[in-house]
């Protein structure tokens, strides 16, 4: 499942934490009093240096900045401006390209190196680096006359650090508004790399020349006072903004043109990349027999708790449904094999299997007739449609797509060829061989093939491919021959086994890459070969299986799908080749589907039902459950007994969000045996103290509730507990990312979002909390007698959320209090007993609440019950378990036995 679709609460704003970022944070393990000294006199001497060049400037708010691809964001216009320059870059080398510039030939990609980086993660940066570059630098310090450490080695180390990171708050890229862009040329990485060669390689590149003659109209401008051409940096002028012109290069209908196409399209890198399919869910279907598509197909004890048995369904298991409950089936394997119940939506069904496919006529019942003044498109076309018009006019009919669309990815993918009985299309892909075998046996695969980019050959990856059956032998060129095509398959097959060779291959009509034969229902790579060279009904059944799992399951099912009927050729033909020749491809297909119209005019034809209607969306009904997790990778550095993680959920029906709650533990005197189900969970406040057996997390809203085991590092009292894993600057998202999606999976959803984020803590799991604030901005903070040390940066996060619900409550349209609160707002509270150890840290939030907190008569008066400090005479280790639950309900809510400080 690709899970970058999970949305996450923005990063906190910072801007009050410090003025710089103090040495006193540094740390460094395993070093001794006078080296960590020593890294902090570095430290401040490259932060007093950098002071006197330009201000101090820290994490800038997520709200103000945009993604501008991947990963990479930048303030909002400064973002949109890198977008826009990016593809007219882009559009531009592609025109070059296919007008044969030589400069433009040499470059395969154009992307991003680094954009905005927050001081905390330069911080994080400069830090973890540190120890390296105090090695590299230990002769020369060593050296000197005031010895290793003394004034003259921070001045030496700290000048050598400012050449290489700047000063965590004083690079430019911390402002938000500079960008390291990248490009692959001649065979060369070019990033941010301050070798001289690899800096002379920049300017000689395509990009650069492209940068110098176009940023500025993109405001965009490269700092000429630091030698590092891929850096460039958005500055608003009085100079207005050119708008980048591309002419769109219109294609006539000609045979010239049309003969171009006559080739199977190259695959491009991310052309039917088989990881997609291996990261997706799967839908579900009432038909007789399923393939369980879910890598994590949990199964599970059945109605009404369905809890995980720590077993699953191994994948591409062929079942049949014996009972349906809810969103789940209890299934046997075809072979007799008893399974259990799993969620329904972890399984599916392919086109290729349904016997109503099989019998009728591939061909339509009337032919067209082909006139004398077709072009060679139009002949293609109505050939297609006189072979295969019959079985995808069921297939148009049923998934409501327009045959002419499905007859012009038809002909765009094939070339117009028809198809030889065991003599498919095929097209073998050099690069991709070398990334499945030629990597490990670059002697022989250089010895034997070339393609671009790699053992000096120009050009993009799936360009320049030749080979050569003996070494002595002159290289040639084989696309558009399908005898040396298929000579070339045979020398893989000998070289590299013929299943590796076969993966290799687009094949058929549809030119599905070899390697996605799971995903269109094939146990193996040779399966998919012999079906699609023993006739075309495979190819065609093949295709609609391809594109109903290609870009997702479960919701997604079927996009592929939806953007062909909608005739949206650019999100079609990125889906469906990557996204390396969309301008190509869309263009190509538009073109074929209006020659196609042309020649077979839209009509409604005959329904022709298949045994059970394809539909693509499912209702999703998700009982209320619970699961204990051993063995979480993000949790492997925490020292403790099993179960690592705990996850509770309430009754759902198709979530496409949930509130996340996560709880941090305090110590235990079971020390390193302590195991949270027994001794941690019933007093987190996620359980009802009135019903232990009560799963709703007290929540209307459907709700994930993630309790971690905790690392035992004993401490001076034998009992500590700490969380090293998750208050590292992306712990938490991390940890949040792990639960969301295998929750997703075991309950047949996808596209699962994150809507709102509370993190409660008790005892000493407040300590991680604090250092969590930095990194994260959840709606809501409990505190259970948790504030053990200075509180500074919950004031910080308090007053930022005071801020933005106090601006929401007094706009100009008005809002229900209660209702914004509850949906959209903040809380706060934090317990504390009288005389104890955590009171006056919980004192000094009080105090900055009273500062913070309206006083004006307005709605955002009420804030005063969503952020409070209270005193409580409940006992230590009962205030998470009587108050945490009755805070899920109401953050707001009057609790027993508190009181005003």
């Amino acid at each position: 499942m690709n899970y970058q679709t999970f949305q996450y609460p923005d990063l906190i704003d910072n801007s009050e934490l410090w003025e710089n970022i103090p040495a006193s944070n540094l740390q460094w393990d395993g070093a001794s009093a006078e080296q960590l000294n020593f890294m902090r006199r570095v430290y401040e001497r490259q932060v007093a240096r950098a002071a006197r060049v330009r201000p101090f400037v820290n994490d800038v708010s997520a709200t103000e900045l945009m993604v501008i691809e991947g990963n990479q964001r930048a303030r909002r216009a400064a973002a949109q401006a890198c977008r826009d320059l990016l593809a007219a870059a882009r559009a531009d080398l592609a025109q070059q390209q296919q007008n044969q510039i030589q400069q433009a030939l040499s470059v395969e990609r154009i992307y991003i190196v680094s954009a905005y980086r927050s001081a905390s993660e330069q911080f994080t940066n400069w830090q973890h680096n540190f120890p390296r570059y105090y090695q590299q630098s230990a002769n020369r310090r060593a050296a000197l006359s005031s010895g290793e450490h003394g004034e003259e080695a921070v001045n030496l180390l700290a000048s050598h650090i400012s050449g290489i990171l700047a000063a965590p708050g004083y690079s430019l890229h911390n402002n938000g508004l500079a960008v390291d862009f990248g490009t692959r040329d001649s065979g060369h990485n070019l990033g941010a790399n301050k070798n001289p060669t690899s800096i002379q390689r920049w300017q000689r590149s395509w990009l650069f020349n492209w940068l110098q003659s176009n940023a500025a109209g993109y405001n965009y401008y490269q700092n000429t006072s630091i030698n590092e051409p891929w850096h460039w940096e958005y500055r608003i002028t009085n100079q207005q903004t050119q708008q980048a012109a591309s002419e769109i290069n219109t294609i006539s209908d000609s045979d010239v043109f049309y003969q171009s196409l006559l080739e199977p399209a190259p695959i491009a890198d991310q052309r039917f990349d088989e990881r997609l399919f291996e990261e997706q869910d799967f839908p579900v279907e009432d038909e007789p027999v399923h393939t369980v598509l879910n890598a994590n197909a949990i199964i599970r004890s059945g109605s009404p708790q369905w809890q995980s048995q720590n077993r699953r369904i191994p994948r591409y298991t062929r079942v049949v449904i014996q009972e349906r409950q809810g969103n789940y089936a209890r299934v046997n394997g075809v072979d007799g094999t008893v399974y259990g119940w799993t969620a329904a939506s972890n399984l599916g069904t392919y086109f290729k299997d349904l016997p109503t496919l099989q019998t009728p006529p591939l061909a339509p019942s009337t032919q067209l007739n082909i006139l004398a003044n077709f072009t060679s498109l139009k002949r293609a076309l109505a050939d297609t449609y006189n072979r295969l018009g019959g079985l995808m006019n069921i297939l148009a009919t049923q998934l409501n797509i327009q045959l002419p669309a499905i007859l012009a990815v038809w002909y765009v993918e094939s070339g117009g060829r028809s198809h030889v009985p065991n003599q498919a299309i095929i097209r073998f892909e050099n690069h991709l061989l070398f990334d499945r075998w030629g990597q490990s046996n670059q002697t022989i695969y250089n010895q034997h093939f070339q393609h671009g980019g790699n053992n000096g050959i120009v050009g993009r990856r799936w360009q320049n491919h030749k080979f050569r059956e003996n070494a002595t032998d002159t290289f040639q060129s084989f696309h558009g021959n399908q005898v040396l095509e298929y000579q070339v398959l045979a020398l893989a097959s000998r070289l590299a086994g013929e299943e590796i060779a076969l993966q290799c291959i687009s094949i058929g009509g549809p030119q599905i890459l070899g390697s996605n034969y799971r995903m269109i229902g094939y146990s193996t790579p040779r399966e998919m070969y012999d079906a699609f060279q023993s006739g075309e009904r495979p190819q065609v059944l093949g295709f609609f299986d391809f594109c109903q799992y290609k870009l997702g399951y479960g919701r997604n099912r079927g996009q592929l799908i939806r953007h062909l009927a909608a005739l949206n050729w650019e999100s079609f033909a990125r889906g469906y080749n990557g996204t390396g020749q969309v301008e190509t491809y869309s263009e190509n297909l538009r073109q074929a589907y209006q020659a196609a119209v042309e020649i077979l005019p839209v009509t409604s034809a005959v329904s022709q039902s298949f045994d059970e209607s394809f539909s693509l969306q499912e209702s999703v009904v998700i009982s209320a459950g619970r699961e204990e997790l051993t063995n979480v990778r993000f949790l492997r550095e925490h020292r403790g007994t099993s179960p690592d993680l705990i996850l509770r959920w309430n009754d759902m029906k198709n979530p496409t969000s949930v509130d996340i709650v996560v709880h941090f533990h305090g110590y235990s005197s079971d020390r390193e045996r302590m195991v949270i189900s027994r001794t941690k969970e019933p007093y987190s406040g996620l359980v009802d103290p009135s019903d232990p057996s009560d799963l709703s997390l007290n929540s209307n809203f459907p709700t994930l509730a993630i309790l971690p085991r905790g690392n035992y590092f004993g401490g001076s009292s034998g009992n500590g507990y700490d969380f090293p894993a998750l208050i590292t600057p992306t712990g938490l998202r991390e940890l949040i990312d792990f639960c969301v999606e295998h929750f997703a999976r075991g309950s047949g959803i996808s596209n699962l979002r994150v809507r709102r984020m509370t993190i409660t803590a008790h005892s000493g799991g407040g300590a991680a909390v604090l250092r969590i604030l930095l990194h994260n901005d959840p709606h809501c903070v409990y505190m259970f007698d948790a504030l053990y040390q200075d509180a500074r940066n919950l004031i910080v996060w308090a007053r930022n959320r005071i801020r933005r619900d106090q601006a929401a409550l007094e706009a100009p349209v008005s809002q229900n209090v209660q209702q914004y609160m509850q949906e959209n707002g903040g809380a706060l509270r934090v317990f504390y007993r009288g005389g104890t150890r955590t009171e006056a840290y919980s004192l000094a939030v009080h105090r900055a609440l009273v500062t913070a907190l309206p006083r004006v008569p307005s709605p955002a008066s009420l804030l005063s019950d969503w952020y409070r400090v209270e005193r409580t005479t409940v006992a230590h280790g009962d205030i998470p378990r009587r108050y945490g639950f009755l805070l899920l309900g109401n953050p707001a809510t009057v609790l027993p036995n508190t009181f005003a400080p």
